[in-house]
Parts: structure tokens; sequence; C-alpha cells
């Protein structure tokens, strides 16, 4: 698992390398948890943390095209996917 390399691309036709890095720069479940009882009084039985990603390249930037790939070189197999995002403009508030 953590030898396995992450890469993700803004842009439509992959224009701009975004993320990269093998998955061992990902906090470890149990660091996560550890900071996340120190912010909590009581018991986490159930309670759900999302680890979040590896760092991104430059600055965090909006991009409607998202692609990202793991590879193992190891075992020589690749996962891609990519997805499009559609901006709704029904939201008023301020994120």
């Amino acid at each position: 698992w953590d030898e396995i390399e992450m890469r993700a691309w803004l842009g439509e036709n992959k224009e701009t390398l975004y993320q990269e890095g093998r998955l061992a720069l990902l906090m470890r479940p149990e660091e996560l948890m550890e900071r996340a009882q120190a912010l909590v009084d009581g018991d986490m039985t159930g309670t759900v943390l999302y680890s979040g990603t590896l760092a991104t390249l430059e600055e965090l930037r909006f991009s409607e095209y998202f692609h990202i790939e793991l590879l193992d070189k190891v075992k020589n197999e690749r996962i891609s996917h990519v997805y499009r995002i559609k901006q709704l403009n029904w939201f008023k508030g301020e994120i």
C-alpha cells in the first residue's frame, strides 16, 4: 500500500499535474484517530473520519475536470478515474 503512487491532474486533457506522491505520505489511521480523540470529549464509537489526500504541488485550484491515478509498480497495475464537476448556481451563501 505505502509504495503505491498517486497522481492527479487538472484539466480535460491532464493539462496540470496537481498532486503526486506515494500513499505512505498519507496520515496513518492511528495518528488520525489520536488527533481526533484529543479534540472530542467522550466515546468516538461510530465516528467517521475522512483522512484527506496528498498535498497539492501548487496552490489549491478549481478545475471542472479532475483525473486521478493509482499506480502499483510492483504488480504493474494501474487504476485511473476522471470526473467532471458542474457548478451549481443556486447556492447564495459563502464558501
